[in-house]
Order: C-alpha cells, then sequence, then structure tokens
C-alpha cells in the first residue's frame, strides 16, 4: 500500500526538467574539484609494500620490434550482439549477462529507493519518480514498500507502517538477521519516528524511538553497523540494543569523511571497523577507545569500501584499490576500467568484490588473482540504478529492475561476458577466444599516474595443441613520437562489421570501422582503432592478421550513431534545432509542443553530457508512424518526443 504524500507522485514538468546545461556546469565544476584537490598528501602508509606475486598487476605482453611492412589485413565479417537499426535510448542497450526482470508494482522505475537483500527477497522501500536521481525533491518520496522473490519472479506488498513513522524522504535499509531497519530524514520535522523495523515473516513493523535514534537522526552520510548483538553509530558514540530498545553509549570514531568519501563501518565478526576519506579506525566491543591504523594506499578523495572475506577493500574513482587485513594494507590490481568522474560502488556479490564505475563493473576473480571488466547495466551508461549483492548475483534497481548472475567454472574462476568494456568501447569477444586476466597501470597514492594509463584484457585461443594470445588495450591517445612503439605502421585499416556497418545501395560496406595496421618483427599484428567518442584509442595485438580482425570486427561503442527503429516508418525528417540550455525536456515543431520520452536523465558521464551541443544541438527530426519523433543530434546522441498534452507551456530558461 503506498502512502503518497501529495496527491501526484510526479512533479510538475516545469520542475523535473533534465537540466543536460546544469549537468555540464556541474560535472565541470565537480572535475575542477577533483582536479584541485587530487594531489593529496599521501596516507601514512603511502610507502606500504605492494602486493605479492600472486596479487600484482598483470603488465600486457611485449611485442619487438620491427622494421618489415605487411600487407594491409583482410575485412572479415562476424556476428553482432546488437540489432541493426535500434535506437540508442535509456535503458535499450542490455550490457553482456544482465537479465532484464519483472518490476511489477515498480514498473516505470524510481530513483533513490532504500533497497535491501534479506536473505531470500530483495527488499526496497521508497523511492523518488521524477528529478534527477542526485537532486530528488524530499516531498516526492513514497511511502510504500515491497519484497521481491527471485525464486519466484514476483513481488508482494509490503504492510504499511504505522502513523507513528515519519514520512521518509532519503532513506536506508539494513538487514539485522531478521528484520530490516528502514531509517532516514523525516520530511516535515514532526513528533514522529524516523526509524521502525519490518519483519518479512510476519509482515508487521515495530516503529524505534530513543537517544540512539535522535543521535543519527538525518544523517546518512554515517553509515551503521550491525554486530549480530548490536546496531552501531561509529561516529555518534552510541549503539542500540534491539531487544531491549536501550542505547549504550560507547567512545565515539574519531573517523573523518565527505560528500565523496562518506564514512562507512563495517563488522568483522570481531571488530568494528570504520573509515572514510582518512584513516582507519577499530573498535572491539567493550573497549574504551578505538584504535587508529594507517589510511589506505590509494587517493583520499571519492572512496567507497565494502568488507570482503579478503578483508577490507577500499577502491577510489581513479581505479586504485587496497585490501586491508592482518593489520596491514596489500595493493592487489587497479580496476582495468577507463576513468570517469563518477564515484565508485563497492558491494559483494556471491562472495567476491564487485565495483562499479561509469565505465563499467569489475568483478574480483580470486582464482584468477584479476578484475573481470563487465559491462553496465545499460551499456549506454544511461540506467544505472542501486546496487544490491545477494549469494548469486548482482542487481541494479532503478529505472528497471537487472540481474547480474556471478557463474564459476567447476576451478572456482569466474566466468567473464561475452561482452567486455575496454576503455569507454565495448568488446564482442570472437569465438574461440576466452578470457585469460586484465591488466591496468598501478594508481599512486597521491593522484594520477603521470605516465602510461593504459588499461586492457588479454585473451588465449581455446587451441590447446597451439594456443594464441591476444592483447586489447585502450590508452588514451596514439603514443607521442613514433605512431606506436615497437611496431612499424602499415598503413590504414577497415572492417566491416555486420548490423553496425550500413550497406550502400549497391550492398557494399560503409560506415567501417577504420584504424591503422602494424606489424612487429615476429610477424605479429597490431591494430590502432580510435573510439567513438574520440578520447580513447584501442590497439588490438595478436600473432596473424585474422585473429586481430576477428577482435576488431567485435568493437562497438554505445555512442555511435544511429538509424531510425527497423519496425517503425519514418513519415517525414527535417532539420530541428533542439534547445539544450537548461535541460532536454521540449522542442517545438510547426508551432506544436513535445517533450522528451523519458521522466527525466540520470546524470551523464562527463564526456557524454558534453555531447550535446549548448545552447542549441542541430540535428535532425524524424516523425514516426507510432506517433512519436526522433531527433538525431550533430554529435551522435538520439532523443525520443512524445506530442505534449494540450495547454502545455514550456518553462522559462535564462
Amino acid at each position: 500500500m503506498i502512502r503518497p504524500v501529495h496527491e501526484s507522485p510526479r512533479e510538475p514538468l516545469s520542475s523535473r526538467r533534465t537540466v543536460a546545461g546544469v549537468v555540464i556546469v556541474a560535472l565541470a565544476a565537480f572535475a575542477a574539484i577533483f582536479f584541485a584537490t587530487g594531489q593529496s598528501t599521501p596516507p601514512p602508509d603511502a610507502t606500504a609494500p605492494q602486493a605479492s606475486a600472486a596479487l600484482s598487476t598483470s603488465t600486457p605482453p611485449s611485442p619487438t620490434a620491427s622494421s618489415t611492412r605487411l600487407a594491409p589485413p583482410p575485412i572479415v565479417s562476424s556476428t553482432a550482439t546488437t540489432v541493426a537499426g535500434a535506437p540508442l535510448l535509456p535503458g535499450t542497450i542490455l550490457g553482456a549477462g544482465w537479465e532484464d526482470l519483472n518490476f511489477g508494482p515498480l514498473s516505470g522505475g524510481r530513483n533513490r529507493m532504500a533497497v535491501t537483500w534479506t536473505g531470500t527477497e530483495l527488499f526496497a522501500w521508497g523511492g523518488y519518480v521524477g528529478g534527477l536521481p542526485e537532486v530528488p525533491r524530499p516531498s516526492g518520496f513514497l511511502q510504500d514498500g515491497h519484497l521481491y522473490d527471485p525464486e519466484a519472479d514476483s513481488w508482494r506488498p509490503v504492510a504499511e507502517p504505522p502513523d507513528e513513522l515519519c514520512l521518509l524522504g532519503p532513506a536506508d535499509a539494513m538487514w539485522l538477521d531478521r528484520v530490516v531497519l528502514v531509517y532516514g530524514v523525516a520530511i516535515v520535522e514532526d513528533d514522529c519516528a524516523t526509524a521502525a523495523l519490518f519483519d518479512p515473516a510476519t509482515d508487521t513493523w515495530r516503529v524505534l524511538r530513543g537517544e540512539f535514534f535522535d543521535a543519527v537522526r538525518a544523517d546518512l552520510q554515517s553509515s551503521l553497523v550491525w554486530t549480530g548483538e548490536l546496531l552501531v553509530a561509529p561516529t555518534r558514540g552510541v549503539a542500540f540494543e534491539p531487544t531491549t530498545e536501550a542505547t549504550i553509549h560507547i567512545p565515539a570514531a574519531s573517523v573523518v569523511g565527505g560528500s565523496s568519501s562518506p564514512v562507512r563501518g563495517h563488522w568483522t565478526g570481531e571488530l568494528v571497523v570504520a573509515i572514510g576519506s582518512g584513516t582507519l579506525q577499530t573498535w572491539a566491543v567493550g573497549d574504551d577507545a578505538w584504535t587508529s591504523h594507517p589510511g589506505p594506499p590509494v587517493p583520499k578523495i571519492a572512496r567507497d569500501n565494502v568488507w570482503t572475506d579478503d578483508g577490507l577493500l577500499v577502491v577510489n574513482y581513479q581505479m586504485a584499490t587496497a585490501v586491508w587485513g592482518s593489520e596491514q594494507w596489500t595493493r592487489i590490481g587497479d580496476l582495468p576500467l577507463r576513468f570517469f568522474e563518477c564515484l565508485p560502488g563497492a558491494l559483494v556479490a556471491a562472495g567476491t568484490p564487485v565495483v562499479r564505475m561509469c565505465s563499467g563493473y569489475a568483478i574480483w576473480d580470486r582464482e584468477r588473482m584479476t578484475w573481470i571488466p563487465v559491462p553496465l547495466e545499460d551499456a549506454s551508461a544511461l540506467d544505472l540504478g542501486a546496487l544490491v549483492g545477494t549469494d548469486d548475483a548482482v542487481y541494479s534497481v532503478g529505472r528497471s529492475l537487472r540481474r547480474y548472475r556471478i557463474v564459476r567454472t567447476n576451478d572456482g574462476s569466474i566466468v567473464a561476458p561475452s561482452t567486455m568494456p575496454v576503455g569507454v568501447m565495448q568488446l564482442d569477444v570472437p569465438a574461440g577466444f576466452s578470457f585469460v586476466e586484465s591488466f591496468a597501470p598501478v594508481q599512486d597514492p597521491e593522484g594520477f599516474v603521470s605516465e602510461d594509463e593504459s588499461v586492457g584484457l588479454v585473451f588465449s585461443s581455446d587451441d590447446s595443441t597451439a594456443p594464441v594470445t591476444c592483447t586489447v588495450t585502450s590508452t588514451y591517445g596514439y603514443p607521442e613520437g613514433a605512431a606506436w612503439p615497437e611496431f612499424t605502421e602499415n598503413g590504414p585499416i577497415a572492417v566491416f562489421r555486420p548490423g553496425r556497418s550500413t550497406l550502400d545501395e549497391t550492398g557494399n560496406p560503409i560506415n567501417m570501422l577504420e584504424g591503422t595496421s602494424y606489424q612487429a618483427d615476429d610477424g605479429s599484428i597490431g591494430f590502432a582503432i580510435p573510439d567513438e567518442n574520440g578520447s580513447d584509442v584501442v590497439f588490438i595485438h595478436c600473432p596473424t592478421s585474422d585473429d586481430a580482425s576477428a577482435f576488431a570486427v567485435g568493437l562497438w561503442s554505445p555512442w555511435e550513431g544511429v538509424v531510425t527503429p527497423v519496425a517503425v516508418d519514418t513519415l517525414d525528417t527535417k532539420q530541428h534545432r533542439l534547445p539544450t540550455h537548461c535541460g532536454i525536456e521540449y522542442t517545438e515543431l510547426d508551432g506544436a509542443f513535445w517533450l522528451a520520452d523519458v521522466t527525466d536523465l540520470p546524470l551523464l558521464p562527463y564526456e557524454t553530457a558534453m555531447r550535446w551541443s549548448n545552447p542549441f544541438d542541430e540535428g535532425t527530426l524524424s516523425l514516426l508512424s507510432d506517433g512519436s519523433a526522433i531527433f538525431q543530434g550533430s554529435l551522435g546522441l538520439v532523443m525520443r518526443f512524445l506530442p505534449a498534452p494540450s495547454g502545455y507551456q514550456p518553462p522559462g530558461c535564462y
């Protein structure tokens, strides 16, 4: 049952614009802050020893130099994982390995839901329909809960909470062995409780009050810790005993956090661990004080962390990672993902660490001792939800409900997806090859590395008699000096990609993937191919031209230009100027208004958002037979529009 805060769960259109211009300015400011503060003082253990050989970051094979040339490689064909003609719209590019699930009563999606795993069901509370997920209006939060059963693929409603529970805005949910704790920020300060326990077995609520919840009221930046007996607020100096509802005073941790590196707490089974942007502190129940430990050897800004079977994993937005266990920090391989101005999200699923960035996921494979890159739930990065880890999968709960199952082989290693992110591109792994390992530069604790920031993947052929190794590397551009060190340039190449490369009237391929071919003196071949965004170059190195071509044919970008959907006829296409300065909500054509066919867009990655021209984007608007219209922007982005209701008046823009 839903307890709406106001009559309609949606805001007026004028207040829920997709503020593309504001997003760009905000992200630019965000990036400026990061770059200004990124060279932070190294933590006390900046000189901590690196991981052992078993944990060290792997490096790509090193080809030898060459002075000979080969003819350009042949054009090859391969199957594609996307459908030709499919429109580029939020949520339409399902990442490889991800499943779209029944969203039941939440169809249409919500932002900022409080979600947790109960051991058998997914609990989802509240959320916000409309508005940017980063900046919701508190009065727009809904007051209902639901439980999802993965085995039955079905939902059931949660009983309406007592009126004594405040109407909550932003909220968190956590599992306390038998009950779900829901706590958050009251929309209106009143004589009401801001926390309650929900029992899924009996479908009943118990409202919580007292000194503990007064102390943590309106504070979602510092997470609570469940020890199995006590609920601990590390930075508030209080603990809560649910059975007796007693508040217990404890020493307060002095860890420091912030909006980009919030304080998080964890229970190791023996100690409470708390960490933010500085040092690590631990506390044993009953002790008089917290014990301080050196901070992790990773940059201080934009961190997230999670407790794993191997200890505390800390990751920062520059892809640096470290694990604390046995009283010391160990550097394991940094994430093989491309950098975005994006906050990391860390969790544990299927017993292993998982990290999401705006360019993809990375799953730690303990058997291979390497990170496995996995595509986002929406490869275009437009549909990212709240994350929940379960015994066998990662769930994303937001505009849709999606699941990525983590499957293991007989030796315990994790099965890699059929399509893997490499930089800002996607790679369909060719038949006959299997993922071996990933590699990434080791980030300095003070900030960025000053040299090569290439990330990549190593593959091996499935032919056990004569195995072939290929390396796919993403870098920020051609190295200085020679076009590519240790290789001799052969000349241009063009690879036809069925399903992505279109054909002309005579059936010849156009819009082919173009790059440059190189050769090493051992006869191996390298292809350097710029991505569609113009920021990265993907370099493919294989022993033979055919193998390199097989990998090249599988490269694609979520932001490639698209055409009208094949199932809908185009009635008319006109040149069109789309207003973007105050956000993309509406456009006008022949005196009629059209509205963007999304409640609104989530925050886009920095480089993607910059691709909309400002204050207008010159492109084409195609009127379709289904009554909608597709705007194709000058830089490749696409937006669908629907006719506005009668009497609609656009908001002002200044």
